[in-house]
């Protein structure tokens, strides 16, 4: 039974709860036909008058409000704001990130399937990261759209295809595998940045990092790896030397520390040994690493 959260008369966010406990909730009079209620599925938050699996349980109301009120709080979790933020409103804080595990782990497996077969890579790779983009929020809410399509650079998932399948059958370490893993995934990283949206409509993302200076974090990142655990720290200052150069109407910074790259990866990776929990570990690093994302509003020149 789909669960759903609610708008309280203190104007946060509530939940979630059952039908039968909103039901209760709408004979008490605390849920009207005016209160906000959101369930997964739902685009946005929307008037429980105006919720076909809600409007029996409510009764004679008053007619709901075509908007939301103002000055709504928003409670912590992966529930999305009833205030939706404009980018010029966009308080501090961290990103959100609302993957699911298994629509999660089926792109992520389907991607691979598409660079296992190549041509069906273009295609199966932007549904991969349209999915990484849509999915999640800034601080007030306000969600990311994904404008890219496979045309854009539909060469750079084929190449990345063709490189994969060439290494893995003829276990090549030379230039072109150079080529596939490091050249062709700054070019991803730039697409995916440049087709981001702050809010329907809203203003496109950009990445200005160069890559003579993503080519020496790749290089330390290399050499870290006789460490045994420098990775995790290199991990940590190349991430926040990625977000730091995504330019835009809002700042990005990555607040995770090595320490806890390390001990996530690895707890990560001997789950995955019992290969059951795969999705799971997937989703979990996921939701862990956006959510180390802090996000400010840039401000005016």
């Amino acid at each position: 039974m789909a669960a759903y959260w609610y708008v309280g008369p203190d104007n946060t966010s509530k939940g979630p709860v059952e039908l039968e406990e909103i039901a209760r909730l709408a004979r008490s009079g605390e849920v009207t036909p005016a209160t906000l209620v959101w369930s997964e599925g739902m685009a946005e938050w929307a008037p429980a008058g105006k919720v076909d699996a809600i409007t029996a349980l409510l009764g004679a109301a008053p007619p709901p409000p075509s908007a939301p009120p103002p000055g709504a709080r928003r409670l912590p979790g992966a529930v999305p704001s009833h205030r939706t933020a404009s980018v010029g409103d966009v308080p501090p804080g961290r990103l959100v990130s609302m993957v699911e595990t298994f629509p999660l782990f089926g792109r992520a497996l389907l991607h691979a399937i598409g660079n296992a077969f190549v041509i069906p890579a273009p295609w199966t790779g932007t549904i991969f990261w349209k999915y990484l983009g849509e999915t999640t929020r800034l601080p007030g809410g306000t969600p990311f759209v994904f404008e890219g399509q496979w045309r854009d650079i539909w060469w750079v998932f084929v190449l990345q295809a063709l490189l994969t399948y060439s290494n893995s059958v003829t276990g090549d370490r030379g230039f072109l595998a150079i080529l596939g893993g490091l050249v062709l995934p700054w070019l991803v990283l730039r697409w995916f940045c440049e087709k981001l949206r702050i809010g329907p409509g809203g203003p496109f993302l950009a990445f200005k990092g160069e890559f003579l200076p993503y080519l020496g974090w790749m290089a330390l990142g290399f050499v870290s790896i006789f460490t045994i655990v420098g990775w995790a720290w290199v991990a940590q200052y190349y991430l926040d030397w990625v977000c730091r150069n995504v330019a835009g109407p809002v700042r990005f910074s990555f607040k995770g520390s090595g320490i806890e790259i390390l001990w996530r990866c690895l707890a990560a990776f001997f789950a995955s040994c019992l290969l059951i929990p795969i999705p799971w570990m997937i989703s979990w690093l996921t939701q862990w690493f956006v959510s180390q994302i802090e996000a400010t509003t840039e401000p005016a020149a």
